[in-house]
């Protein structure tokens, strides 16, 4: 549940289960992030740097600043997260 979780690809959207395109033709990050905001869309989390923040190897995704969550539910994910960062939800 929750919001479309989309993958960034040469400055395009990927729906990240399924890798259909979203959107393409973006050109910086800040259209991307202008885009995401108006629709139901989360972008994974990256760093200072730009860099994706992964667990196990799947990128974290924010909503509203509290829930975060991966491509694939885990038990353990929510757990984890909550211990870290505060409270996690996995979807």
């Amino acid at each position: 549940m929750g919001p479309t979780k989309p993958i960034v690809t040469n400055n395009a959207l990927y729906e990240a289960r399924s890798g259909k395109l979203i959107q393409g033709e973006f050109v910086s990050r800040r259209d991307i992030e202008d885009y995401v905001n108006h629709h139901y869309l989360a972008l994974p989390v990256v760093d200072h740097q730009g860099q994706p923040w992964m667990l196990d190897g799947k990128p974290v995704y924010v909503a509203c600043n509290t829930r975060r969550w991966t491509i694939r539910r885990s038990s353990s994910l929510g757990a984890r997260i909550a211990k870290a960062w505060g409270p996690g939800l996995t979807s």
